[in-house]
C-alpha cells in the first residue's frame, strides 16, 4: 500500500521504467536481426489500430471526472492526437505516412484487421477506461502515456537503421517521442496538484499494473504472428468494484 503522494509517484516512475510498452522480449526480435519487412509491417498495422481505440479512451476519461483542470488536460492532449484541428496532421495520419512509405495504400490500410491480441487490448483498456477515471488515467495516463515516448523513440532509433526501412518515412516515430515527452509532462504537471487519497492512489496504481498486463499480452500475440516465438499471455486481473466519484483527501 502507498503511505504519501510521494511514494505513489515514485511507483508510478518505476513501473513506468519497465513498462512492457517498451519493454518486452518482442523488441528484442523485431528491432534486431529477425525484424525483417514482414514483422514490420505487422507490428504497424496492430500498433496502429491500438491507436485508434487510445483516442477513446481520453474520451471515456473525461466523461469520468468533474475536475475541469483534468478535462482540460486530456481534451488537449486528444486536440494534440487529432492534429490541433486540422486531421491532415492527427497523430493517426502521421502513423499512415509511414505505412505509405513501405507500400501500403489507403485501401490496404483501412483493410487491416486486428489479430486477437489486438482486439483483446483495445477492448480491455478502453473497458477499464469506462470503468472510472481512476482506473482510466492509471491505465491509458499513467500507463500507456507515460510510457510512450520510451518506446516511440526505441522504435525510431532501431529502424533508422535497418537498411531495407532506408527510405521509409520511421521520422514519424520521432514525432510521436517528443509529442510523448510533452503530454507525459503535461499530465504529470496536472495530477501532482492533487492530493489525492489512498484509495485514489491504488486505484490508479491498479490501472498503471492492468496496463502492463494488458501491453505484454498484445506484444506476445504480435510476437506469436510473426513468427518469433509461441506466445506467453498473462492472466488479466478482474477489475474492482466502481469507485466513488470524488476519492481526493480533504
Amino acid at each position: 500500500m502507498t503511505t504519501s503522494n510521494t511514494e505513489f509517484w515514485n511507483r508510478v516512475e518505476a513501473l513506468s521504467a519497465v513498462h512492457p510498452l517498451h519493454s518486452h522480449r518482442y523488441f528484442d526480435y523485431l528491432l534486431g536481426e529477425r525484424g525483417d519487412l514482414a514483422a514490420v509491417k505487422v507490428f504497424s498495422e496492430q500498433f496502429y489500430l491500438f491507436c485508434v481505440t487510445f483516442h477513446r479512451c481520453l474520451g471515456a476519461m473525461v466523461s469520468n471526472t468533474s475536475d475541469e483542470d483534468i478535462i482540460a488536460m486530456i481534451a488537449d492532449n486528444l486536440y494534440d492526437e487529432m492534429g490541433r484541428g486540422s486531421l491532415r496532421r492527427s497523430h493517426l495520419e502521421i502513423l499512415k505516412r509511414f505505412s505509405r512509405s513501405i507500400g501500403y495504400t489507403e485501401d490496404d490500410i483501412r483493410k487491416v484487421k486486428p489479430l486477437e491480441c489486438t482486439q483483446e487490448l483495445n477492448d480491455q483498456i478502453l473497458g477499464i477506461c469506462k470503468a472510472d477515471f481512476y482506473l482510466g488515467i492509471g491505465a491509458a495516463g499513467l500507463g500507456a502515456e507515460f510510457a510512450g515516448e520510451k518506446f516511440f523513440q526505441r522504435v525510431y532509433d532501431s529502424f533508422r537503421q535497418k537498411p531495407f526501412l532506408k527510405d521509409a518515412d520511421v521520422t514519424v516515430y520521432k514525432i510521436h517521442a517528443e509529442d510523448d515527452t510533452r503530454h507525459r509532462q503535461v499530465m504529470n504537471d496536472c495530477l501532482a496538484k492533487h492530493l489525492w487519497n489512498e484509495e485514489a492512489r491504488e486505484r490508479m496504481l491498479f490501472g498503471v499494473e492492468y496496463s502492463m498486463t494488458l501491453f505484454h499480452n498484445f506484444w506476445e500475440g504480435v510476437g506469436a504472428a510473426s513468427g518469433f516465438f509461441k506466445a506467453e499471455p498473462k492472466p488479466v486481473p478482474e477489475l474492482p468494484s466502481t469507485a466513488p466519484a470524488e476519492m481526493r483527501a480533504a
